[in-house]
């Protein structure tokens, strides 16, 4: 609304005029009467018109002013209002918020564009809806308590609803409702809705994120401890047992180097299926992470319930995994821990069934092994062994070589030596490879005792070289873990370069099983190092997986005959046969051949009969120090040169 028009003041100034002259004679009339009687006012009637002049002169341009300052005051009101009407109007039609209004009643009235973007209906469609109809499509009932804290005045939090939207979704909306009250009296609400169902969802993503398994969907180790927790608690009030299985796969790695990580994935998959077909209601499988599973039964009442459990999970996880083209197998070891006897506390539990799977994988894999307070020793001893074997690789004086000497059949002269490699243990004492060599392959410092070994033998052949002696040549075992490392080829080289030691002076030897793993690598690592001089041998021939085409690719040069051949050859003529059989198959390959563990006589006849090129074993000599080696090789003069 714009100003005040200049006719329009002078009306209302006149009009004001009319109204102070009125009154003033109104005001005259009476006090007249009083003091000069009845004929005061045709005596006075000059005085008036004089009056009233004098009046116009000296009050309108004053009344004029007012006139126009409370017009212009009143119209700028006027205009603020209706410009918030307007303000007001154009933020409920264009908020991105949606905004319902609602009767007294709570019953909608109108509602802005956004909700009806949102919603998908129109405001007719929802004023036609019943109450049965609003709860299902807004939980209308939800509405009831905020809108009444909002009246009282009393401070309230956003409120959530989940709309249903016409289209048949479901979106989350965050609330807010705001009285409209006039007089102390509620005229309606506004209720502003934000959709928040996009960050709902984000939430809902990051929390799954957080305690599932994203490949096979499972709960992960966060999850399952935080139920394992609540089991526990459970337990320990109605004075129940529980059980947890600790899964481990077997053979998966050879799967995932072979196949490669998504062939891995969709077994993974697949073994996740089947563990869940495995449980029952109420029980929880997890994966750990790599091919690491674990299964949580809440409630046994005897160990064999969860046996029974890990019987199935064995059979199920056996059958061929069918990915894409191929039949892939996998096996699984399982540890089980049973409370209260394996411990009481998530972490106890899980290391127990940890334990016990360890222990089920050392004795041959693919079963289950429930743990006993006793491994706890156990574990603790290996844990003890391995820091200690740890230290010993750091230090030179307690891992040391002895030698074995290799013997012609014919001739009776060491020709060759065996190193082992022993562990003078600060509190044991002497141990023996196999108490400490499988511990060093399986927590991964087997490549540095090999390194080690091999230092040893180069600086023995390089006392013997600057002695003027002639040296034989000194066999090293390598493990399939060493064979497989890119740089060992070329480390290997290196230390014989560096102690200035011929090839043909070393010989590696390997075992069936170590052929038999990453056989590629193994075989381009062999290949190099025959190319090089070193000569290749195969030990514990017969134990394995007798694989003689391999060996025949491979290009070996010595075979050596398992002990469980030799040790009753004289007198077992299927031991004898086996042995023939070998000696003549080997020397058609240009193959020498070396029996191992004789200890009698007549088991060295019988090699000699059958042609044997070289033994060892206790009938020449047990294991010895390099001193005695020294003293066996070149105490003859014709051992020297």
């Amino acid at each position: 609304m714009g100003a005040m028009g200049p006719k329009r003041a002078w009306r209302k100034m006149f009009f004001g005029l009319f109204v102070v002259e009125f009154l003033t004679g109104v005001f005259y009339q009476r006090v007249g009467r009083l003091v000069f009687g009845k004929n005061w006012y045709l005596q006075t009637l000059n005085e008036s018109a004089i009056h009233l002049i004098w009046l116009v002169i000296v009050f309108s341009p004053v009344i004029y002013a007012y006139v126009l300052w409370y017009e212009r005051t009143r119209s700028q009101q006027l205009s603020i209002i209706e410009d918030k009407d307007n303000k007001f109007e154009s933020l409920f039609l264009k908020n991105s918020s949606s905004i319902v209004v609602l009767d007294p009643t709570g019953r909608p009235l109108r509602f802005n564009p956004t909700f009806e973007t949102v919603s998908g209906y129109t405001l007719s469609e929802v004023q036609a809806m019943d109450e049965r109809r609003l709860q299902e499509v807004l939980q209308f009932c939800e509405w009831t308590e905020p809108m009444q804290r909002a009246v009282n005045g009393e401070e309230m939090e956003e409120f959530e609803i989940s709309l249903k939207t016409k289209s048949g979704r479901t979106r989350v909306m965050k609330n807010s409702v705001i009285p409209m009250t006039k007089m102390r009296r509620v005229g309606g609400y506004y209720v502003v809705m934000r959709d928040v169902t996009e960050a709902r969802d984000a939430e809902l993503r990051m929390w799954k994120m957080a305690h599932f398994d994203t490949i096979t969907h499972l709960c992960n180790r966060d999850m399952f401890v935080g139920r394992l927790k609540d089991a526990l608690d459970v337990a320990k009030k109605a004075s129940v047992r529980l059980a947890i299985l600790f899964i481990d796969l077997d053979g998966f790695k050879n799967i995932n180097d072979a196949l490669g990580h998504r062939i891995g994935d969709e077994v993974l998959k697949s073994v996740a299926g089947r563990l869940v077909e495995c449980v029952s209601q109420g029980e929880t499988v997890a994966r750990f992470g790599g091919d690491e599973f674990a299964i949580l039964i809440p409630a046994v009442h005897h160990v064999d319930e969860a046996s029974d459990v890990a019987k199935r999970v064995l059979s199920a996880i056996a059958n061929n995994h069918v990915v894409e083209s191929y039949q892939l197998s996998v096996g699984a070891s399982i540890g089980i821990a049973v409370y209260p006897v394996s411990g009481d506390a998530p972490e106890a539990l899980l290391q127990s069934a940890d334990q016990a799977m360890y222990e089920a994988k050392r004795n041959g894999r693919n079963r289950y092994v429930v743990h006993l307070p006793v491994m706890q020793q156990i574990t603790y001893s290996r844990l003890t062994l391995e820091n200690d074997l740890r230290s010993a690789v750091q230090r030179d004086h307690e891992l040391f070589v002895e030698y074995q000497p290799q013997v012609d059949v014919k001739t009776g002269r060491v020709v060759s030596a065996e190193a082992l490699v022993r562990w003078n243990h600060p509190t044991l004492g002497p141990l023996l490879p196999g108490e400490f060599i499988p511990l060093a392959e399986e927590i991964g410092i087997i490549r540095d005792i090999g390194r080690g070994v091999l230092t040893q033998v180069c600086k023995q052949i390089r006392e013997w070289q600057q002695a003027s002696k002639r040296p034989v040549p000194i066999s090293v075992n390598v493990s399939a873990a060493e064979l497989s490392e890119e740089s060992f080829t070329a480390e290997f080289l290196n230390v014989l370069e560096e102690f200035q030691v011929k090839p043909s002076l070393i010989a590696i030897e390997i075992t069936e099983t170590t052929l038999m793993k990453n056989e590629d690598k193994v075989g381009a690592a062999l290949g190099e190092l025959r190319r090089a001089g070193v000569t290749i041998c195969v030990d514990d021939f017969g134990r394995g997986y007798n694989s003689l085409g391999l060996l025949k690719r491979l290009s070996v040069d010595v075979l050596k005959i398992d002990r469980m051949f030799v040790s009753k050859i004289h007198e077992d003529l299927a031991d004898r046969s086996i042995v023939s059989a070998l000696i003549s198959m080997s020397h058609a390959q240009n193959w020498r051949v070396i029996a191992e563990g004789v200890e009698r006589v007549e088991d060295l006849d019988v090699l000699r009969e059958e042609d044997c090129d070289t033994y060892q074993g206790f009938l020449f000599s047990p294991s010895i120090s390099p001193q005695w080696l020294d003293e066996k090789l070149f105490s003859h003069s014709d051992q020297a040169g």
